[in-house]
């Protein structure tokens, strides 16, 4: 999946490098996108959680997962629910 650019980034996002182990113990960098300026009314929108899962699936991640990530989106956006569903 290509990486695109997503509204706000760079402004409403801060990037940022992690470490994360791997299921089989090893240790590898990963980009993550943390919000700069937190507020309560900050909603997921359908387009961004569209891609999450979207890549989710494109590495074969565990369906367990997935549905565990559109749960946290539908949580943050309840409006969108029925259109997570879907994914």
């Amino acid at each position: 999946m290509a990486i695109r650019k997503k509204r706000g980034a760079g402004t409403n996002y801060e990037r940022r490098e992690i470490d994360v182990r791997k299921p089989d113990g090893q240790v590898v960098t990963a980009l993550t996108y943390t919000v700069r300026d937190p507020r309560p009314d900050l909603r997921t929108d359908i387009d961004y959680v569209r891609y999450i899962i979207a890549g989710l699936r494109e590495r074969a991640i565990p369906q367990a997962y997935i549905d565990k990530a559109k749960m946290i989106a539908t949580a943050n956006n309840p409006a969108i629910a029925a259109s997570v569903e879907r994914l």
